[in-house]
């Protein structure tokens, strides 16, 4: 199985920045990034240090199955472009495991869809 980084759907970033809801209508929290761990789930960069980001609740899967997992996602505050998704894992990332189950998929896969 091949896996790929999959961006944060750009129309599902936009409501967010927009009602400031997350995945269960609760309130979006606004931090300042530190600039070493924070990772954009929708430009999939790290938030450069002093710049605001948002943490909420994503739920990247609509029907139940085994990585139907919700958790704490981070995006910039601010417009940023939305990368591809790709297959190898972000090169501005220090620490592997700060890009957690819900950032990844099969590729080519219809039925477990990273939205």
């Amino acid at each position: 199985m091949d896996i790929a980084f999959a961006p944060l759907p750009t129309e599902d970033v936009t409501r967010i920045r927009t009602t400031m809801r997350d995945a269960y209508d609760q309130p979006i929290e606004i931090h300042t990034a530190g600039g070493s761990a924070t990772p954009c789930r929708h430009c999939l960069r790290l938030i450069p240090q002093g710049q605001p980001y948002l943490i909420l609740a994503h739920r990247p899967f609509q029907t139940r199955n085994p990585y139907a997992e919700t958790g704490p996602s981070f995006s910039a505050r601010q417009n940023a472009r939305r990368r591809n998704p790709r297959a190898n894992l972000p090169r501005s990332s220090p620490r592997p495991a700060i890009w957690c189950a819900a950032t990844m998929r099969p590729s080519g896969s219809s039925t477990v869809a990273a939205r």
